[in-house]
């Protein structure tokens, strides 16, 4: 339940920016990604799986083939990746630590060293929603004569994170902030 509530957090705070939510794993994607854990994928993971195939913040859920392709910089043959963080740190599951109700230890691996992050995938993704929630809601601080300027030029705030023109100068816009920005 942490889990699935977590996600629900994260795909609501990131869906405020306008991003739209992935779509679940294929049924054949997740017996692959379990096949390359070798074991059962732990209960909080799959729920995750079956809702979404991405979090939506700075860390990338791997598909299978992605697991194979990270599991090539580990070491530690008990460590498999499930995602890739944004300074290209690891998350791993640790086959050999099952803890209740099959979940299995989270670990970080970055530089050659591992270090353990969470006790579960739903405690890992707890953390990642409080993150993500604290990083949208620090995104939404415009310094108030800033945000009256945005006003003046014709931005409106129907949301504190998300300023709107309505323009169809798209190209003067992309150049304003960037093209990454204006998606």
């Amino acid at each position: 339940r942490l889990a699935v509530a977590s996600l629900e957090r994260a795909m609501s705070a990131v869906g405020r920016t306008g991003k739209k939510p992935a779509p679940p794993v294929p049924p054949q994607e997740m017996a692959d990604r379990e096949r390359m854990l070798r074991r059962p994928l732990p209960p909080s993971y799959r729920a995750v799986a079956e809702r979404a195939s991405q979090i939506g913040g700075r860390e990338t859920l791997l598909d299978a083939a992605g697991m194979a392709r990270k599991k090539e910089r580990i070491d530690d043959v008990s460590l498999v990746p499930f995602a890739e963080g944004a300074e290209h740190e690891l998350f791993c599951f640790d086959r050999k630590s099952e803890g209740e109700g099959g979940e299995l230890t989270v670990y970080a691996w970055k530089n050659g060293e591992a270090r353990q992050v969470a006790h579960s995938f739903a405690l890992w993704l707890d953390e990642v929603a409080d993150r993500i929630e604290d990083e949208i809601a620090s995104a939404a601080d415009v310094p108030p004569s800033l945000r009256a300027l945005l006003v003046q030029l014709g931005f409106s705030f129907d949301d504190p994170i998300v300023g709107r023109l309505e323009t169809g100068d798209v190209a003067a816009i992309e150049e304003l902030i960037g093209q990454e920005l204006a998606r």
